[in-house]
Formats: structure tokens, sequence, C-alpha cells
């Protein structure tokens, strides 16, 4: 019974992982500009012939739900393209930067276990003290913040100010 539920789980996620690779395509490709323009970028010397080859190269000469197929295609064997900056698979930048997404993820983890569960334990054996206090508005202050500014601001206070980390 739990082996039917946990594989209907698995199977449920097929059709959700295939709708949010549609809706990104078609976000991609229904923003505004050009994608060849953004590429070139503004250097205004490139021909209308070579902008006709990179549309072929990309497949953007193609109808909207050609390419989505392309697109979908491609994902399911893994062939994410390559990178237009780098001139490298994008799948091998991903195998590059796993390690240390993982390294930090976990990090990230361990650092919350360690101090929030004695923290949790301590704000409720001790309700409405000053420990429970901080700790519930540090815990609102963080959820409420977006993470991108949350890290700008951490950065800049543990490596620009106290200097205890690297800064690249």
């Amino acid at each position: 019974m739990r082996a039917v539920k946990i594989l209907e789980r698995i199977l449920m996620t097929i059709p959700i992982v295939l709708g949010v690779a549609i809706i990104v395509f078609l976000f991609m490709r229904l923003t505004p500009g050009d994608p060849i323009d953004l590429m070139m970028g503004n250097t205004g010397n490139v021909s209308e012939k070579e902008v006709e080859a990179l549309r072929s190269q990309f497949h953007l000469d193609q109808p909207l739900h050609v390419q989505l197929k392309d697109y979908l295609v491609s994902i399911a064997q893994g062939d994410l393209g390559d990178s237009f900056k780098k001139k490298r698979p994008v799948a091998d930048l991903i195998a590059e930067t796993l390690p240390a997404t993982i390294e930090l993820a976990l990090s990230a983890c361990l650092f919350a276990i360690a101090v929030g569960i004695p923290i949790g334990v301590y704000s409720a054996v001790r309700q409405n003290s000053l420990v429970d206090r901080l700790s519930m508005g540090t815990s609102f202050f963080g959820i409420s913040m977006p993470p991108f500014w949350l890290g700008i601001i951490l950065i800049l206070i543990f490596s620009v100010k106290l200097g205890w980390t690297p800064v690249k």
C-alpha cells in the first residue's frame, strides 16, 4: 500500500515537471527582445546573413510549437545546450558547480539544525522569555526578507566589514 502511494507521487511529478518546462519555455520566448540581438549585443556590425544563420542554428526560424517540441526532446535526452558566453555545454557547467552547491546547502542545513533546534527547545520550555521573543523576531525577519537582498546584506557584513569570509 505504501509503495503504491510512493509510486503515485513519483508519477505525479512528471506532469508537473512538464508543465514547468513548458511555462519556462513560453516565458523565455514571449519576453520582449530578440534572443539573437541579446546574444550579439550592441555590436551593430553583424550582417543580416549572419543573423539568419544564427536563427537557423538555434532553430529560432521554426514555429513556436516546433521550438517547444525540440526543447522538450532535448531536455528529455539530457541535452541542456551550450552556454553562449562560456562556449561549453550547460550540463558540464552545472556538474562543475554542483559539488559546491551541495556543500553550501548541507552546511546551511547543519547550521540551521545546530542553532535552530536548541533555540527552539529553549523557547518552547521558556515561553515568552527574552530568548523566545528574540528568536521569534529573528525568524520573522528572516522569512520576510527576500533571500537575494538578505544575501547581499550578509556578504557586506561578514565579508566586507568583518573580513571573516573571502570576497571574489
